[in-house]
C-alpha cells in the first residue's frame, strides 16, 4: 500500500495522467494574428501627423509559427503519453528479489513523504483450522 503522509492513495494510471498533464494545442492558433511587413515606404504627414506604410512585402509568419508550434505540442503529448504508459508501474507485481524501474502517477497538489508498505502474500499464512479439527502433524486416537 502507497501512503502520501498518513494516509492511502492510489496511484493513477499512465493514460490517465498524461490526459491530466497534457499541454494544450489551440492557444497556438494566436500566433496566426502574428505577421510581418517587410521594406516599403513610410511618409508622415506634417500638418495632421499621420503615418502611411506605402509598398513592402507581406510575409505571413503567423500561420508557419502556429502550425509549427501546434505540431510540435501534439508531438510531445504522444511522447508523453506513451512514456507515462510504457514506465507504468501500477498493478504491477513484483517478486521478491527484483528490481523494477518505473513511474507512478499521484493526483496531489501538495508535498508530503511517500511511504511504500508491501503487501504479504495470503497463501504464505496457513489457513485458520475448522472448530474440532486435528491439527496437522498430531497422532489421532481412537
Amino acid at each position: 500500500m502507497l501512503y502520501y503522509g498518513d494516509r492511502p492513495v492510489v496511484p493513477v494510471p499512465g493514460a490517465i495522467a498524461a490526459h491530466d498533464m497534457k499541454q494544450g494545442v489551440a492557444i497556438y492558433l494566436l500566433y496566426v494574428l502574428l505577421n510581418f511587413n517587410v521594406g516599403g515606404t513610410t511618409t508622415t504627414n506634417p500638418y495632421t501627423g499621420q503615418t502611411t506604410t506605402t509598398g513592402g512585402t507581406f510575409l505571413p509568419t503567423g500561420p508557419l509559427i502556429a502550425g509549427g508550434n501546434m505540431l510540435g505540442a501534439a508531438m510531445a503529448n504522444n511522447n508523453f503519453r506513451a512514456e507515462l504508459e510504457a514506465y507504468d508501474l501500477t498493478n504491477r507485481i513484483i517478486r521478491p528479489g527484483e528490481t523494477a524501474y518505473g513511474l507512478v502517477c499521484l493526483r496531489e497538489t501538495n508535498v508530503a513523504p511517500l511511504r511504500l508498505e508491501l503487501r504479504t502474500v495470503a497463501s504464505a499464512a496457513p489457513a485458520p483450522a475448522a472448530p474440532g479439527a486435528v491439527p496437522a502433524g498430531l497422532p489421532v486416537r481412537n
